[in-house]
């Protein structure tokens, strides 16, 4: 398993996760919905990075199953 950020391509030596965060039901109907799940993944070289996915995998309403880097340990 492995990722690509800023072109340059991550190998996964371990993952944590998911940790699943739903949207905030008070703002509208559509967010509701939304679903991230979060990992904390640790590359070959021991960086750590925090990685989301949009959706649950199972209903496409919850999201499109996008990945994205939401920050580095």
């Amino acid at each position: 398993v492995a990722f690509t950020w800023r072109r340059k391509r991550f190998r996964v030596h371990r993952a944590d996760g998911p940790e699943r965060i739903h949207g905030e039901w008070w703002r509208r109907d559509a967010e509701m919905l939304a679903v991230r799940d979060y990992f904390q993944v640790e590359d070959e070289d021991g960086r750590r990075f925090w990685l989301f996915r949009r959706g649950d995998g199972v209903d496409a309403e919850t999201g499109d199953l996008s990945w994205f880097l939401h920050g580095i340990f």
